[in-house]
């Protein structure tokens, strides 16, 4: 399966784009903070409209949501 981004609304996927990159979600174990900040600005919700924090370490933003296409000011961890 390859590699789709996680933001609502968004299909794009490596196969379909490979001119894209898809960076993965912060460790919550070791950048609880930055994960916090990422899943605040995806806004994606569970079930029970809480804000979403998925449990896969295997779960990607596409470049097309960053400002500038890659990540900045942080440490990236590129797949």
């Amino acid at each position: 399966m390859p590699r789709s981004c996680c933001v609502p609304f968004c299909t794009t996927n490596k196969l379909k784009n490979p001119h894209l990159k898809f960076y993965i979600l912060p460790n919550r174990s070791t950048e609880p903070r930055r994960r916090t900040r990422w899943l605040q600005a995806i806004r994606r919700e569970d079930e029970f409209g809480h804000l979403w924090d998925p449990k896969s370490k295997h779960v990607y933003v596409c470049s097309q949501h960053f400002i500038t296409g890659m990540t900045t000011l942080f440490t990236q961890k590129q797949c």
